[in-house]
């Protein structure tokens, strides 16, 4: 296990981690279909993450810090990233705290892909949740392969009902934060455009 360094203040990593989205054009405006074919004005693409260091870091220690929050509630003895990017992010997260990684198998549905020993708790990673549909296919392949799944992990929730769908397995959705935490923290250091602004405040209001 490698030495996880003190985390920063978390309003100080939420700003340098919605700045880094802007900075790398994560954070895109327009009309999006998302992944249950729904319409948002709005799309969250952390699949480049991996390609600028700088900013994958900040996600990897926002996603780090979400867990160090939670560490008295959540102990598992495995980490299931979610491919794509929920995988990518959960790899070095299972490496800074030395837990093991499986993920679900996307060519064999209802399966996973790694060492699971019966019994053990699994703590879901995703990168955005937004119905919560691909969490939950995770939860339902991890258990029919004996492991104990009670809570869930996203970097970014979108709010678009992940946490009533994951409820409703019994599962407890956990994130670093959420567009709409994430929108106020840009509007306050006037790093969003009125258009930005508008876009995410009318996803909210919808969702809402």
């Amino acid at each position: 296990m490698v030495e996880i360094s003190r985390s920063r203040d978390r309003k100080a990593l939420l700003s340098e981690f919605g700045k880094a989205l802007l900075k790398i054009n994560a954070l895109k405006i327009g009309t999006f279909e998302n992944s249950d074919g729904d319409i948002t004005p709005y799309f969250i693409d952390l699949r480049k993450l991996a390609s600028f260091p700088s900013a994958f870091s900040i996600a990897v220690d926002c996603l780090d810090s979400a867990f160090a929050e939670k560490k008295n509630n959540i102990n598992p003895r495995y980490l299931c990233g979610i491919p794509l990017s929920g995988l990518i992010l959960g790899s070095v997260l299972s490496y800074k705290r030395g837990i093991p990684l499986i993920y679900p198998s996307r060519a064999h549905a209802g399966s996973i892909v790694g060492l699971l020993t019966p019994g053990s708790e699994v703590l879901i990673v995703e990168d955005v949740s937004e119905t919560g549909n691909s969490i939950k296919n995770a939860i339902q392949a991890i258990r029919s392969s004996g492991g104990v799944v009670n809570h869930a992990l996203a970097l970014i929730d979108r709010m678009e009902g992940a946490d009533k769908t994951l409820s409703e397995l019994g599962v407890f959705l956990h994130s670093f934060t959420t567009t709409e935490e994430l929108a106020l923290t840009l509007k306050e250091n006037m790093s969003l455009t009125d258009e930005q602004m508008e876009a995410l405040n009318a996803g909210t209001e919808a969702i809402n």
